[in-house]
Order: C-alpha cells, then sequence, then structure tokens
C-alpha cells in the first residue's frame, strides 16, 4: 500500500542547541508553513529554530542520529520520504530515527 501526499504546504523547523522542532501541514502558502512551523519549533522550547525543509503536496521527514546530526527528505510517497532521510542521516551518524514529518 502506498500512502501519498494530499494537498497544501509544510514545514519543518528544528533548533540544534535544544534538540526540539515543529512542523506544518496543509496550509495555503510556503510563508504560512514555514511561520507555523517556526512558531511551533519556539512553543516547543527551541531557542535557535530554522526551517529545514518544506514541501508541497508531498511528505517531508527529518531524521536525527545518535550525536545529534540531522538530515531531511521531501518525496510524494511517505515510504520514499522515510527511507531516504533515515539512509542521509546514516551517512554520517548512527541509531537514526524521525523526529518530524509532515504530509500534504
Amino acid at each position: 500500500m502506498t500512502l501519498s501526499a494530499y494537498a497544501g504546504w509544510g514545514a519543518i523547523a528544528y533548533s540544534f542547541p535544544e534538540g526540539v522542532g515543529g512542523t506544518s501541514s496543509g496550509l495555503p502558502s510556503l510563508a504560512a508553513a514555514q511561520l507555523h512551523a517556526l512558531l511551533k519549533c519556539y512553543m516547543n522550547g527551541g531557542t535557535r529554530c530554522h526551517v529545514k525543509t518544506w514541501e508541497r503536496n508531498q511528505c517531508a521527514i527529518l531524521a536525527r542520529g545518535r550525536h545529534g546530526g540531522v538530515a531531511w527528505s521531501t518525496d510524494n510517497d511517505w515510504y520514499a520520504a522515510l527511507g531516504e532521510g533515515i539512509e542521509r542521516c546514516y551517512r554520517f551518524d548512527s541509531q537514526c530515527t524521525i523526529i518530524a514529518y509532515a504530509c500534504d
């Protein structure tokens, strides 16, 4: 079964010092998606939040490794985005897990 993206804009913001983030999805513009993700990141305790990735009608994935390395990916297919995000993280870190995602 393929889980595909739907409709709208989404973004993922992340703050390295605290290791927290924020996501958005289903918003009408890229600017709105980025702002919403940043606000959620700050509300989650981030002090240096930055948008790491964004998507339109896709899935975006943010993965973090054991030593704090992060990687992200986007794809029309949830499983493809998931696999690519984890694979990219393992290129420079270990014990990588998905810490955030946004799908539209």
